[in-house]
């Protein structure tokens, strides 16, 4: 069976590892899904999705794109976590035992990491993904030496952020999903070109499937991660104190493609690059994955040269 997303043919799971094998994982927050991939005698690449999402619907389209003789499916072994409530198959969600902060999600990140016993790891985060693993990179000292950051929110939220939220969560919460709360989700993800374009917004095949994928996850689990990015605190202080090897992939469309500039302005730059992906909103790696591949195998082979891939 083959599904498309984001314009990419996705392949047939036998001619792909998509899958991975899935394990559960004890924090000091509750247990959490974490999804291998690869020969864990590699180096270690941690990923987080973004709000209305799972690693599959995040990340598939992009490792499937990049192909299995990818330097970023060869050389790294991955490590896939899910929010809780939101992997494949959930079915119960007890939102007493979720992280309330993604500060707190920062810290099950490092108790993963801590659980698989890896000494170090290149991280890679999308949208409030992305901001999760700032945030461990920022504790974790020499454990986290790489970073990929693909259209973090930095900042903490501005006042329309604030407004649509609150509306969304009082609709989520009486409603569950409705044709406003997941066009909501999908306007944070994608562009509207992605989406179909004005006149035929949300008709494009890219959002039918973010829709019926969006619509199969626990709504109760989807408002409390995405509660947590409203939540979220300025935390410039610790972008400035990261000294790690990083790539900002900056979505043109994305609500936070200013705090991207920011983080970037932040960060050693000698260390840090910045590339704008002028045609995608916030999940580059569903909308367009192919457009990543150049900057991604670029700093790929970067870390290479340096030992840490």
């Amino acid at each position: 069976m083959s599904i498309e997303l984001g314009g990419v043919d996705v392949l047939p799971a036998g001619a792909f590892d998509v899958d991975g094998v899935a394990r559960v994982v004890p924090t000091r927050y509750g247990p959490i899904t974490v999804t291998t991939q690869g020969d864990p005698s590699k180096p270690a690449l941690v990923t987080f999705h973004d709000v209305g999402l799972n690693h599959r619907t995040c990340f598939q389209p992009l490792f499937v794109c990049a192909g299995r003789q990818s330097d970023l499916v060869k050389r790294f072994c991955v490590y896939h976590i899910d929010y809780p409530g939101c992997q494949d198959g959930a079915v119960e969600f007890r939102e007493d035992d979720v992280p309330r902060t993604l500060d707190a999600l920062a810290e099950q990140v490092e108790d993963v990491v801590k659980h698989f016993g890896l000494r170090s790891v290149t991280c890679m985060g999308v949208g409030a993904g992305a901001t999760v693993m700032a945030l461990y990179a920022g504790r974790a000292g020499s454990r986290c030496e790489a970073g990929i950051f693909v259209s973090p929110s930095v900042s903490s939220a501005r006042t329309m952020e604030s407004a649509l939220g609150y509306a969304f969560q009082w609709n989520i919460r009486r409603h569950g999903w409705t044709p406003w709360t997941l066009k909501h989700v999908m306007k944070r993800m994608f562009s509207y070109r992605g989406l179909g374009g004005m006149r035929e917004a949300f008709e494009s095949d890219l959002a039918k499937t973010a829709r019926r994928e969006i619509s199969e996850l626990n709504p109760r689990a989807v408002l409390a991660f995405y509660e947590s990015s409203l939540a979220r605190l300025n935390n410039d202080a610790i972008y400035e104190s990261l000294d790690i090897d990083a790539l900002i992939l900056a979505g043109r469309h994305s609500p936070w493609y200013k705090d991207s500039i920011v983080m970037n302005s932040l960060m050693n730059t000698a260390k840090t690059a910045w590339v704008e992906m002028e045609d995608a909103g916030t999940v580059v790696t569903v909308e367009d994955p192919s457009a990543m591949l150049s900057p991604l195998n670029l700093f790929i082979q970067r870390l290479a040269s340096e030992g840490l891939a």
